[in-house]
């Protein structure tokens, strides 16, 4: 019997756990949670090489670091480790999710059309309360449109003649009931594959979720589901779903679908212990979330085009081989100047070496300015401990490529990406 303990850990990126209660600096786990989190991690090996690392830690024994994946992970006995980002520098967790949250909306193929943060109660609940309440919102949507059908072939014994005669099994099964009749027939149905998943999802959920309300809110939605199968294999049906403009109102709902039944940002992992795991890249997170406010800062300035991913440059032009994907390119129409931002979500520390700075990623930076034929490149960090603040550090080479480093405060960050683009411009 799994009895159920409904304990939230929350842990930050980076930060390591342990079942060592007398361990300094890092966040203890109780010793069945940190066993079956150890489990879920070795039985997913492959899923888990830049999401999680464990080893031997001197004086404190086996620790479990979170790398740079953050979300939520829900144990079939009621535990939650929530793995938040390193954003504040106090460590305000309640802060910490708020704008997590919002840089989450932004992320590519997340299904956040419709949510806003001002109207979850994001102190007392947490992620995955919050992430549940976001799919509820989606599929209470999509029954005020209406839910769609569609026809099922069936095969059935029945005492009135409708569609197809099966002859084979007409002698098999009514050789004596000659008032029986084995039919093939289309049936107009809600019984179809995304409705199934939508049903599967929702019970899933029931499952995991603690808060009352969200709980209420699944068991009223599975009524309009009465007559519906649930899926009997998640990524068959998933991968089956043909794309027809008629379910264009589904695609979100499926999207969360696909998000819960499949976890891990899509990917599907085992654990007999582990019920839902939703992590997400932090540094995809970063990069989809300057980009998407760099696009509506630019959105009404004409003299500029913004490209995000930029294509077109390669390392090596003649074997079109090894594609220079940078994040941001601006370009200025009149004079043709481009302007490199590319994200690294990273915290630099003034006391290391290189600040910190990967020197592959200055390799990189040097190979955009070389292509692009531009002196004007920039990396943009995230500001956390206050260094780089207000102020930004250029490095120069003999061939007339500047890197500059940069960060951007995520507590205001309209205004800080204005000051930037401003200062980059002007350099």
């Amino acid at each position: 019997m799994i009895i159920m303990k409904n304990k939230t850990y929350q842990v930050l990126e980076y930060q390591h756990m342990t079942n060592n209660r007398n361990a300094i600096g890092c966040k203890a786990l109780d010793k069945e949670t940190f066993t079956h989190l150890k489990d879920f991690i070795l039985g997913n090996n492959e899923n888990m090489v830049d999401i999680f690392n464990i080893r031997i830690k001197k004086g404190i024994g086996e620790v479990i670091t979170a790398k740079n994946y953050v979300g939520v992970i829900a144990l079939k006995n009621g535990t939650q480790i929530e793995i938040l980002p390193k954003i504040s520098a106090t460590n305000d967790i309640c802060l910490t999710k708020k704008i997590f949250i919002e840089m989450i909306k932004y992320l590519k193929n997340f299904p956040s059309k419709y949510f806003q943060t001002a109207e979850l109660e994001l102190v007392k609940n947490n992620l995955l309360e919050v992430f549940i309440s976001m799919f509820l919102d989606e599929v209470n949507r999509l029954i005020k449109m209406g839910l769609k059908s569609n026809y099922e072939l069936k095969n059935d014994n029945l005492a009135i003649c409708k569609g197809k005669i099966n002859f084979t099994e007409q002698i098999k099964k009514n050789y004596i009931h000659k008032e029986k009749f084995y039919l093939s027939y289309d049936e107009f149905t809600l019984n179809r594959v995304e409705n199934r998943l939508i049903k599967s999802t929702l019970y899933l959920l029931l499952k995991v979720a603690k808060d009352k309300e969200n709980k209420k809110n699944i068991v009223t939605l599975l009524s309009n589901f009465e007559n519906i199968d649930r899926s009997l294999n998640y990524k068959k049906d998933l991968s089956s779903i043909i794309k027809d403009r008629n379910l264009k109102n589904y695609k979100l709902a499926l999207k969360w679908c696909e998000i819960f039944l499949l976890g891990l940002s899509f990917t599907q992992f085992n654990g007999s212990n582990v019920a839902i795991a939703l992590l997400f890249p932090m540094e995809k997170i970063f990069q989809d979330y300057v980009a998407a406010k760099l696009k509506i800062i630019f959105n009404s300035n004409k003299n500029f085009i913004l490209s995000i991913q930029d294509k077109g440059y390669y390392l090596f032009e003649n074997q079109r081989m090894f594609a220079l994907r940078p994040d941001i390119v601006i370009t200025n129409k009149q004079t043709g100047q481009k302007y490199i931002v590319d994200t690294k979500w990273k915290m630099l520390d003034i006391n290391k070496s290189n600040y910190g700075i990967a020197q592959s990623d200055m390799y990189q930076m040097y190979a955009y300015g070389k292509k692009y034929l531009t002196n004007n490149v920039t990396l943009l960090f995230p500001e956390i401990n206050g260094f780089l603040d207000s102020n930004s550090i250029s490095f120069y080479s003999n061939g007339d490529v500047r890197v500059n480093v940069m960060a951007v405060n995520l507590f205001n960050i309209n205004e800080s990406l204005c000051k930037i683009i401003k200062q980059i411009m002007n350099n």
